[in-house]
C-alpha cells in the first residue's frame, strides 16, 4: 500500500514532468520565433540597400547600430543549446546535473530527435537541428521531480518527451528508477549574422 509520504512525492513528480513537458510550448517555441525574428531583421537591414548602391530609410550610422545588435542576437542565438551536440559534454553535464540532485545517471543514450521544420518556399535556407537523448537515473521521487524540472534551465531549447518510472525490487539500491527522454533544439542563424555583418563594415560611399 502506498503511503501518504509517497503520493505526496508521486503528486510532486508527476507536477515536475508537467512543468518540463511544457517547456516546447514556453520556451523552444518562443526561441524558435526569436530565431525567425533575427533572421527577418537581417535580411531587413540589407533591404534598406546597404551594399547595393540604393538610398535606405536609415543612415549607414543607424544601420550599423542595429546590425551590431543584430549580429549578437544571431550569434547568441546560433550558439545556445549546442552543446546536446556533444555527447560527451552531455554526459558531464548531466552527471553532474544526477549528483547534485543526489541521484546516479546510470545510461546516456543519443537519438536522431524530433523533426525539425524546413524553410517554406521562398524563406531564406538555414540548418535548424535537433537531437533525442534517452537516460537512466535511480534515486528518490523528489530528487527526480527536482532534476525533471531543473533540465530545460540547464539546456536551453530543450523539453522533455517522456518519463517512465518503476520501483526497485532489490531493497539496497535507490527505490525508483527513471528512463527519460529529452529533446534538443539548436537554431542556425549563421545567415542572418553574416547579412549582419556585411552592414557593419559596408563603406562609407554605400550611405548614398
Amino acid at each position: 500500500m502506498m503511503t501518504y509520504e509517497r503520493r505526496g512525492l508521486l503528486s510532486e513528480l508527476a507536477i515536475g514532468v508537467m512543468v518540463c513537458g511544457a517547456a516546447w510550448y514556453f520556451g523552444v517555441r518562443p526561441v524558435e520565433r526569436r530565431a525567425e525574428d533575427v533572421r527577418a531583421q537581417a535580411e531587413a537591414l540589407v533591404a534598406q540597400g546597404v551594399g547595393s548602391g540604393a538610398a535606405g530609410e536609415l543612415s549607414l550610422d543607424e544601420l550599423r547600430a542595429a546590425a551590431a545588435r543584430v549580429a549578437e542576437r544571431a550569434t547568441a542565438m546560433h550558439d545556445l543549446g549546442r552543446v546536446a551536440f556533444n555527447e560527451a559534454r552531455m554526459l558531464d553535464e548531466l552527471t553532474n546535473l544526477a549528483r547534485g540532485h543526489s541521484l546516479r545517471l546510470e545510461q546516456l543514450q543519443p537519438d536522431s530527435g524530433p523533426p525539425v521544420p524546413r524553410p517554406a518556399d521562398g524563406q531564406a535556407q538555414h540548418r535548424d537541428e535537433s537531437i533525442g537523448y534517452t537516460m537512466t537515473v535511480r534515486g528518490e521521487f523528489a530528487s527526480i521531480a527536482a532534476f525533471l524540472a531543473q533540465l530545460p534551465q540547464t539546456f536551453p531549447n530543450s523539453a522533455v518527451a517522456s518519463v517512465r518510472l518503476s520501483a526497485a525490487t532489490d531493497p539496497t539500491e535507490p527505490p525508483v528508477m527513471a528512463i527519460i527522454s529529452t529533446h534538443h533544439w539548436a537554431f542556425d542563424t549563421t545567415l542572418a549574422a553574416r547579412l549582419a555583418e556585411a552592414v557593419l563594415v559596408a563603406q562609407p560611399g554605400d550611405d548614398r
